[in-house]
Parts: C-alpha cells; sequence; structure tokens
C-alpha cells in the first residue's frame, strides 16, 4: 500500500476539479488549503508549475481555471500552415468543439509551429468548429532553428527554411 502524501500539485488540482466550474483565486486556494507559512509559498509555486504545463489557465493574476471545466480556454499544440495561419490540437480536448481550433494568421504569428499555447476560445458554431487566438506560449517546440543568416540595415536576421515558421529571427 502506497502511505505517500499527494504531491501538492496533484492536491491543487483535485482540490479545483471539486470547485463550481474549477475555478478559484490563490486566496482562495490558500484558505480551503490551509497554506500558511512556508506552505503558502509552496502552493504559489505548484500554481505557477501547473500554469507553465497547461494543467492550469492562470486567467488573470492570481485567478485559476481548469482547462478541461471551461469552454473559454484551451491549451495544446500549435500546427502552422504555410500560408501563416494554423489550427490548435487541443489537449484534452474541448467540450462541443469539433476537431482542431482554427487560430488566424495575425494570432498564429505570435507562435511557432509544434510550440504548446495557450488559446482562447472566440468563437464556437454550430456545427462544432471553434476559432480563437493565441493569449500565451507555454512551450517553445524548437531550442535550434536552421536557417540563412541575413545582414540588414535594422540588424541581424535568421530566415528559418521550415515553411511553417514564417516570423525572422533577430539576432542581438
Amino acid at each position: 500500500m502506497n502511505t505517500e502524501p499527494p504531491s501538492l500539485p496533484r492536491l491543487v488540482l483535485a482540490h479545483m476539479a471539486k470547485l463550481p466550474h474549477g475555478r478559484a483565486n490563490f486566496k482562495q486556494l490558500v484558505r480551503e488549503l490551509g497554506a500558511r507559512g512556508g506552505l503558502r509559498e509552496d502552493l504559489e509555486a505548484a500554481l505557477a508549475q501547473l500554469a507553465a504545463r497547461g494543467d492550469v489557465i492562470e486567467t488573470r493574476s492570481g485567478y485559476y481555471v481548469l482547462p478541461q471545466s471551461t469552454r473559454e480556454y484551451a491549451t495544446g499544440r500549435l500546427n502552422t500552415h504555410r500560408e501563416g495561419y494554423g489550427f490548435l490540437v487541443a489537449d484534452p480536448p474541448v467540450q462541443g468543439v469539433e476537431g482542431d481550433i482554427y487560430i488566424p494568421r495575425e494570432s498564429a504569428a505570435k507562435a511557432m509551429h509544434g510550440d504548446r499555447v495557450l488559446v482562447r476560445i472566440a468563437r464556437i458554431e454550430s456545427g462544432g468548429r471553434a476559432s480563437g487566438e493565441i493569449v500565451r506560449i507555454l512551450k517553445h517546440a524548437h531550442a535550434t532553428v536552421v536557417g540563412e543568416f541575413r545582414v540588414r540595415p535594422r540588424g541581424f536576421f535568421v530566415v528559418p527554411h521550415d515553411e511553417r515558421v514564417h516570423q525572422w529571427i533577430q539576432i542581438p
């Protein structure tokens, strides 16, 4: 039998799953989980870790929601098309949304192909198709990019060879 106490991030997720709409703010979690003293700092670190992974969404400073309990936000991997627009492959799938979430060109330009992103769903049509905009990049997919180095009057840039990566990367 495993007698090890549950980790704080798992405890926070389990507690938030019991709350109405899976929403809570930091002060509420401190009060309900009894996080006093050093445990309060541990709770803050656990929430930051969960938000970085996309397990909870920080809608604004100190306010959190579980992605599976809302149709307003989604996390997942961005697939971009060479013409600039993209699709979010949601993980976990969003209830009421059929297929991937369309990301228009202006918003898809904020991230690179393969990045794990947080998306605010702007519209869900009657057929279940959805569109949204990127709110935050949770994790970059590419540590390196292969491309051509160019010198311009405004600085140095790398133009990626991958057609799905549209942004020139400025070299300081």
